[in-house]
């Protein structure tokens, strides 16, 4: 979500979606789920793993997000 220089994650995801209509988009941050929801840096229904996580967890969430 926070990246160096001017960007946000969201940033690029929505540059993203503007060249690949339809692309997936997975966000992954180390602040907690209520609170990057709440101040609006994931949209709603955006899929969003929060840190730390096992690569089990990765996987699964990649998994059902190409499935989606």
């Amino acid at each position: 979500m926070v990246m160096p220089g001017s960007l946000t994650g969201r940033d690029v995801a929505e540059h993203a979606f503007k060249a690949r209509p339809g692309v997936k988009v997975l966000f992954t941050s180390g602040y907690a789920d209520a609170s990057v929801m709440r101040n609006g840096l994931v949209k709603a229904g955006a899929r969003f793993l929060s840190k730390p996580y096992r690569g089990g967890q990765l996987a699964a969430t990649v998994r059902a997000l190409l499935d989606a």
